[in-house]
């Protein structure tokens, strides 16, 4: 059986070019930015997919010992393809969680203004300003684990975990599908994080995975706020 062509992916993945155009409002920024993320993302997903259907990963050799194109993978073009896509979109990917983190601090209230509640659905024309209220919190993170390699805290109230945020988490049951998705793979965490009575937006890349010496595949646990 065939693996799965590079051809197919490019025929339902558009083109996405580097460049993020730059809104009028700091909540436009951020939802141009989480958009370009959420395709980033999308096309990674499908791009290791082509690896997967040909039992091929980043570092698997493409040669033999004898120094021969493999003839057990099925599709060795489109596997080459799919790396250096791969490389290309982690590059985009990095990039989009740098400028998100700059972006998002800007959406937070200035000094003597109220913070929107959680109770409250506040939006702006097709951006929702309640994408930025915190739905769940960290109340356990396990010494070791990817949670806290990824540098999430205690007491973190979470405003977006990947795609999700206050409006289509489903009680928090669409973040455990995400997680077992995501093995092996990145999501990107914005956090409201509160020390020494100041409130920070944070954004840190969670990497879930099995095998680092405890339960589950993040090391903590997360509860509805």
């Amino acid at each position: 059986m065939m693996g799965r062509s590079i051809h197919e992916v490019s025929r339902r993945s558009p083109h996405i070019t580097n460049a993020v155009a730059d809104d009028s409002t700091p909540a436009g920024r951020v939802a141009a930015l989480s958009e370009r993320k959420s395709y980033v993302e999308n096309e990674l997903h499908q791009q290791y997919d082509v690896l997967t259907a040909n039992s091929i990963d980043l570092t698997s050799p493409l040669t033999d010992v004898n120094g021969f194109p493999r003839d057990d993978v099925p599709d060795l073009a489109s596997v080459r393809v799919a790396r250096a896509r791969i490389c290309e979109l982690k590059n985009d990917h990095r990039s989009i969680v740098d400028q998100l983190a700059q972006a998002l601090p800007l959406l937070l209230p200035k000094q003597g203004e109220d913070c929107p509640s959680p109770s409250k659905d506040v939006t702006t024309n097709g951006s929702s300003s309640s994408s930025m209220v915190p739905f769940a919190k960290v109340d356990m993170v396990t010494p070791g684990s990817p949670a806290e390699q990824a540098g999430l805290k205690l007491q973190d109230q979470i405003v977006r975990f990947g795609p999700l945020n206050s409006q289509n988490h489903d009680r928090l049951q669409a973040l455990g599908k995400l997680v077992a998705e995501s093995e092996g793979g990145t999501i990107t965490v914005v956090c409201f994080r509160f020390e020494e009575g100041k409130k920070s937006m944070i954004s840190r890349e969670l990497k879930p995975y099995s095998g680092w010496g405890g339960r589950g595949l993040l090391g903590c646990h997360i509860i509805p706020l």
